[in-house]
């Protein structure tokens, strides 16, 4: 040991058993123990050759293995002049299918050749289809072709808004009601409190008159209507629920891995056989890769059947009702999120023998308009001094 330490000679895994010693060394160190060996008359022989050289030299007779493995590499080269996966990077508003569809319909897919996809002319498009999108880049990476987008929501809402500001709007009547409050801002209001209004009636205009000193009309000026406006009318609540349900009970659940080969999809262990009864089937599938960008035509995954009975079964009079009532306190949560307030509550709860009828009226307080484009029919008069 001293004087394989002394000649620069590597050892590692040293282990003594039953009085030998067993190690590993270099191919070519070993040539280098002839002459300590014959120094100090000890016997050395090689227990195992580890390695690649010595896994080829013991092979080298096996011509259809060569052959296979010169074939994997030759496969997996022609394989990389392909794209076979396509990535999404940044998008919120688009998801990943809607901008997938897009790029498919301008002739990008997977199987694509690499050569044949055009980076730029991509880009261009889907800034020209997308204008929410202010920054795409497109690259190719290994087997994928990535897509990073940028997108500025702030702009375009900002910029809507704005439009929508300058546009002149009149405000109408969502529903027929009565008005209880209104609180103009902009515009010429056409309607008090206390009078009854019909769907569809302006009550607010954004056509403002201008006068002069005498009463007299001098010209009108469009604007977008502005104001709080509170309308009192009734609400139909109509909702009937079946006592009767259907309840599924999972008699059995089975998974079953698969290898997918582009479209062809082979069972790793054979399917199961039809139940009689019904069944529900859950894919999960992962795209092999041997690198991050990778990517190759292989799937694999697994398929999980859940085979379950179906049995009717009946509500309790207690139950149907709590569901009636909890759908009840579901559409009050919505009016009031949609700015109504509930008023005055005549709804009725009846359970029959095999339905749930809630039915009756709602008196509500409405504080949402809608808008209409500005009109006016004034006609519009010389100005003041050219007629005096």
């Amino acid at each position: 040991m001293n004087l394989c330490n002394f000649h620069g000679i590597s050892i590692w895994d040293l282990e003594c058993r039953q009085g030998v010693y067993q190690c590993c060394m270099y191919a070519e160190d070993f040539k280098l123990l002839r002459g300590i060996v014959r120094k100090t008359g000890k016997r050395v022989r090689i227990v195992a050759r580890i390695g690649l050289p010595f896994f080829l030299y013991k092979n080298r007779r096996r011509k259809a293995a060569a052959a296979g493995i010169v074939f994997f590499f030759a496969l997996l080269y022609g394989m990389s002049l392909f794209v076979w996966n396509i990535g999404f990077e940044g998008n919120v508003k688009y998801t990943d299918q809607v901008l997938l569809d897009f790029v498919e319909s301008k002739g990008y897919h997977h199987g694509m050749t690499r050569k044949s996809v055009r980076c730029e002319a991509l880009e261009k498009e889907i800034r020209n289809a997308y204008p929410d999108i202010t920054w795409v880049s497109v690259r190719l990476d290994g087997t994928r072709m990535i897509v990073k987008v940028k997108e500025n929501e702030m702009a375009s809402e900002a910029q809507q808004t704005e439009q929508e500001n300058t546009v002149p709007r009149d405000l109408i009547a969502p529903n027929s009601g009565i008005v209880r409050s209104i609180a103009t801002r902009q515009g010429t209001p056409l309607v008090h409190v206390g009078d009854s209004v019909e769907k569809g009636a302006v009550l607010v205009s954004g056509a403002v008159e201008i006068v002069d000193d005498y009463g007299a009309h001098l010209t009108t000026h469009l604007v977008k209507a502005d104001a709080d406006v509170i309308l009192e009318y009734e609400l139909e609540y109509e909702e009937e629920l079946s006592r009767i349900y259907e309840e599924r009970t999972v008699q059995n659940i089975q998974k079953r891995p698969f290898l997918q080969i582009g479209t062809a999809v082979l069972p790793v262990i054979p399917f199961w056989n039809s139940a009689d009864g019904q069944a529900e089937q859950i894919r999960e599938v992962t795209q092999f890769h041997l690198f991050e960008n990778f990517y190759l035509p292989i799937y694999y995954g697994s398929i999980v059947r859940k085979e379950y009975t179906v049995s009717a079964q009946q509500y309790t009079e207690e139950e149907i009702e709590s569901r009636a009532r909890m759908y009840l306190a579901n559409y009050f949560e919505k009016l009031q999120k949609l700015g109504v307030e509930i008023i005055e509550n005549n709804v009725r709860i009846v359970v029959r023998e095999k339905v749930c009828l809630a039915q009756g009226t709602l008196l509500v307080w409405d504080q949402r308009v809608e808008t209409a484009p500005a009109e006016t029919t004034a006609k519009e008069t010389e100005p003041f001094n050219e007629r005096n």
